[in-house]
C-alpha cells in the first residue's frame, strides 16, 4: 500500500511526464503557439497607436 506521500510524488510525477511529452512535440518541430491562421487574422479597423489616441477619449 502506497502512503500518502509516495501517492502524491508518483502521480505528480505521471503528471509532469505527461505534460513533457504533450509539450515536446510543439518545441520539436518549431511551431508557434498560435497558429497561422490566427496570426494572419486581419481586422476591419486598423490604426496606429498614435491615430487611437487622436480617435479615443481618455476616459475609454
Amino acid at each position: 500500500m502506497f502512503s500518502r506521500r509516495q501517492f502524491l510524488l508518483a502521480s505528480g510525477g505521471l503528471g509532469m511526464t505527461a505534460l513533457a511529452i504533450g509539450l515536446l512535440p510543439k518545441f520539436s518541430t518549431g511551431t508557434a503557439w498560435i497558429s497561422e491562421a490566427s496570426a494572419a487574422e486581419a481586422f476591419e479597423v486598423t490604426h496606429s497607436d498614435s491615430e487611437w489616441h487622436t480617435i479615443l477619449s481618455d476616459e475609454q
